[in-house]
């Protein structure tokens, strides 16, 4: 069972992984801090920097935070585990 830490974070102790959705689909990163690039070409985005990855507060959410294809993202952070990625621009400008 995972700690109220872990399941803010989305850090699995048991695995020593962060787990994220981007959509429907699942990442395991082993380091807290990636690009947004990085996440959405794991995803199967083609052209990543011609989109924004948008953190949201759950799965389906709002956004609440908005990152170009360069910035770095902290998966540590409580509310950096469902993203969806959008065009340049994201449903924020």
């Amino acid at each position: 069972m995972a700690t109220g830490t872990e399941q803010e974070t989305g850090k699995d102790a048991s695995q020593g992984v962060f787990v994220i959705f981007v959509g429907d689909i699942q990442e395991k990163w082993d380091q807290s801090t990636v690009t947004a690039k990085q996440i959405m070409e794991k995803a199967g985005v083609a052209e990543p920097d011609k989109f924004v990855l948008e953190a949201l507060n759950h799965k389906g959410g709002d956004p609440v935070a908005e990152f170009n294809s360069n910035d770095p993202v902290d998966l540590s952070v409580k509310d950096h585990k469902f993203f969806r990625v959008t065009p340049g621009g994201g449903g924020r400008s």
